[in-house]
């Protein structure tokens, strides 16, 4: 497979007969296809960094079980963020040459991989199969997704069905849960608070006299309440919503506070409640 490296900026289909071989050969694997309520969980994570870093996007799954092959495209904004490498290969044979990067100056990514010993490979729930580098080069407060995107090529994972006599390789269902990458002054936060079921982070800028942001993270899904009182304790402001795992913002503009002056804000999960402070300044 190292005769990917050699690709050279082009067209699509420059790209795809560079493919060529490798694109016949999962599409052999996956020729007989029998149906399976077997399911595979592909991830890209909810991160933070400030503008100048470089950060690790870890690309990892859930019921990875006797895959025999992959391929997915994964896009991103390229103005917020740049491609910089691949790096962490966690399956056998995977190494730079496993990827297209004829597209990574628009925000595009090609995976391609197969397991040649066609035997099966299994990852933990939650393993990073490998991770992809950023240079992190938008302005505060600008964001970039990180989405599994089914053009120029699809999302496909064949896992080895044991269970049959022929060995066939089964077609799964996939879900992609899509990440994102966002620019501020917070440290990132893809491993310190891996294990933080909510984190409430400060509100941005602060003090403010125009809107400001409050950051939270949520480890799972969660209906979520957000308050903002005064020093007395008096409800100035309330806002109520449901949201998935991962890193959101709740834009709070200075026309939902009577006066200048400190409040305390606070987000109630399920579980947690958590306070802060801010400031407002006219």
């Amino acid at each position: 497979m190292t005769y990917l490296s050699t690709v050279r900026e082009s067209s699509l289909n420059q790209l795809l007969k560079m493919f060529k071989g490798l694109l016949l050969y999962f599409a052999l694997l996956l020729w007989f296809v029998v149906p399976s309520s077997a399911q595979l969980t592909i991830i890209s994570p909810e991160l933070i960094g400030k503008k100048g870093e470089t950060i690790d996007v870890d690309i990892s799954v859930e019921g990875f079980s006797y895959i025999v092959a992959a391929q997915f495209t994964i896009q991103w904004d390229p103005n917020v963020v740049k491609f910089v490498e691949t790096t962490n290969f966690n399956l056998p044979l995977l190494s730079a040459a496993s990827f297209g990067t004829t597209q990574a100056e628009d925000g595009k990514l090609f995976f391609l991989w197969i397991d040649n010993s066609v035997s099966g490979i299994n990852l933990a729930d939650n393993d990073s199969m490998f991770t992809i580098r950023f240079e992190l080069i938008g302005e505060k407060g600008e964001s970039s997704p990180l989405e599994f995107v089914q053009e120029p090529t699809s999302v496909v994972f064949g896992m080895l069905d044991t269970a049959s006599a022929d060995y066939q390789v089964i077609n799964l269902d996939v879900t992609a849960e899509n990440g994102s990458i966002m620019i501020d002054d917070l440290t990132a936060i893809s491993q310190s608070l891996e294990n933080e079921q909510f984190v409430l982070f400060q509100n941005e800028p602060n003090p403010f006299n125009k809107v400001t942001q409050i950051p939270f993270k949520l480890k799972n899904a969660d209906y979520i309440t957000l308050k903002i009182t005064d020093l007395a304790g008096k409800e100035i402001y309330a806002h109520s919503a449901y949201y998935q795992k991962g890193l959101h913002q709740v834009p709070i503009s200075p026309d939902f506070l009577p006066t200048t002056g400190t409040y305390f804000y606070s987000i109630q999960t399920s579980k947690h409640l958590l306070i802060k402070k801010m400031m407002l300044m006219r």
